[in-house]
């Protein structure tokens, strides 16, 4: 993972950037979390008033002082080389003026837009400014190129260079999905002019392009847990056995994004979680899951994306963020609803059941001096059952378990044929923690005999039953009289 320079304070920067006009805000029913607002001071640390100048300007960079993530920016930048400077889409009027008879859909306007460009010289820097005005919730997506030796870092400042928001993951690209995008939320309580900016972390690009997304909607229009636009906002998400729901979310713009994280105890009686998201809205959702391969202790968060299969992610001890976002290529401000994100642990199986269905003539025979065993002719042999955990005396059904299912005749195996002595077929569990396989049963050699009073049988000795895959030591296996034919 490649060291990083990070933004320093800026101290006298002029404007060269294209201004946007202030958008008319309706707040007459606006309201401001100043507690979330003030938690970026106390996450970033009060910058140094000391080293900030007057009118902003924007200039070459010589040299950046190396700076712990999530610590106080003190440093004076010196230069911005050659910056790249778009124009900003032009941004239409807020309104929320938008009534509904549904009280469980939320509606109102919103203005996006996006801007791409380039960083040209390594330690150098993308800038934007935009006038903006009071009670206005801002949200910001840097889409990045999908190269480890590029590292671009995302900041929001006021009109003074004073950083008021961050977002600065380590890159760590996820194959074609590439390194997740940097993102912030942010109120803006005072009107006025605001930058965004876009800082060389490492490396630099004539060819390799960022996309930065922007969405403006009114404050107070948003779920009250915003401003979790990454992982290190995330919101503690626990469960129990039974597994939970939470319902009180909402996607509220194209960009927005929802993090929470729930951490695996060691020696915990789950390795698989089942995680989804469900929405009534037209704008719908989807999950991604990612593990921090960073040392976070340090403030270092490099997000590594985790698979899925069918829902379920396979789980070890440790922290695992979940992030919902908008799956919808178009979004729609007037259908915004809240999303219910579900998560339910699949226990580790600790046992495993199985029935036995034969031919049509099948059943369970006493020989005596043999036994009792599952009599079945050759033909098809349905072996089913049930994968379960049991944790604190309580059964559980345990999903998405790979099963073997598995016939055994020793007399073939004496006869060395393995293809009559060994016959496996494979399957999973379904949600209820039910299975069924069906294997086609080998001819019978006849090893064995018994004279019933009018007719001698003629069958061998054989065993069917299945397996967990990833622990063939829980099994189930059943006695089996594989019927060969009878002499009257």
């Amino acid at each position: 993972m490649k060291r990083k320079r990070r933004l320093s304070m800026l101290l006298s920067l002029s404007i060269l950037s294209m201004t946007i006009f202030a958008i008319p805000v309706s707040a007459a029913e606006a309201t401001i979390d100043t507690e979330n607002t003030n938690q970026f001071a106390e996450i970033f640390g009060e910058p140094d008033a000391t080293s900030m100048g007057g009118d902003l300007e924007i200039m070459q960079i010589d040299s950046l002082e190396e700076l712990d993530l999530k610590q106080q920016i003190p440093e004076v930048i010196t230069e911005i080389d050659r910056p790249i400077v778009s124009n900003l889409d032009d941004i239409p009027a807020i309104s929320n003026n938008v009534t509904t008879n549904n009280t469980l859909m939320r509606t109102r306007s919103i203005a996006e837009g996006s801007v791409t460009g380039f960083i040209t010289a390594v330690n150098s820097a993308a800038q934007y400014n935009i006038n903006l005005p009071a009670n206005t919730y801002l949200q910001l997506q840097l889409d990045l190129p999908n190269n480890q030796n590029l590292d671009y870092d995302l900041y929001l400042l006021d009109a003074t260079g004073q950083p008021l928001a961050v977002s600065d993951y380590y890159t760590y690209v996820n194959g074609s999905s590439g390194t997740v995008s940097e993102a912030l939320g942010y109120p803006i309580t005072t009107a006025g002019t605001y930058y965004f900016h876009v800082q060389s972390g490492v490396g630099a690009s004539i060819t390799e392009s960022f996309t930065l997304k922007y969405s403006l909607s009114v404050v107070g229009e948003f779920d009250g847990m915003e401003m979790d636009e990454s992982a290190y906002l995330a919101y503690p998400f626990t469960f129990s056995t039974m597994g939970v729901q939470l319902g009180t979310r909402n996607i509220n713009s194209s960009i927005d994004s929802d993090w929470f994280y729930f951490t695996v105890p060691s020696g915990g009686s789950y390795d698989k979680v089942r995680i989804g998201a469900t929405t009534t809205s037209q704008n719908t959702v989807g999950v991604e899951i990612y593990k921090n391969v960073g040392n976070e202790a340090n403030g270092v968060y490099a997000m590594a994306k985790q698979n899925m299969s069918g829902g379920m992610l396979t789980v070890s001890p440790g922290k695992y963020y979940i992030r919902v976002y908008n799956t919808a290529p178009v979004f729609d401000s007037n259908d915004i609803q809240n999303y219910t994100l579900m998560a339910s642990p699949s226990m580790r199986a600790t046992g495993i059941a199985t029935v036995l269905t034969g031919t049509s003539e099948a059943s369970y025979v006493n020989y005596p001096g043999l036994g009792v065993g599952y009599r079945t002719w050759t033909g098809p042999l349905t072996i089913s059952g049930y994968v379960y955990a049991t944790v604190d005396g309580d059964i559980y059904p345990v999903a998405n378990e790979a099963v073997t299912a598995r016939y055994f005749n020793p007399g073939w195996d004496a006869n060395n044929t393995a293809e009559f002595a060994y016959i496996e077929e494979d399957g999973y569990s379904d949600i209820n923690g039910n299975f069924s396989v069906t294997i086609d049963l080998p001819p019978a050699i006849g090893n064995f005999s018994y004279y019933n009073g009018i007719s001698t049988h003629y069958f061998d000795e054989a065993y069917a039953g299945a397996y967990l895959r990833s622990n063939s030591n829980i099994k189930f296996t059943e006695l089996l009289w594989h019927f060969a034919y009878q002499i009257i």
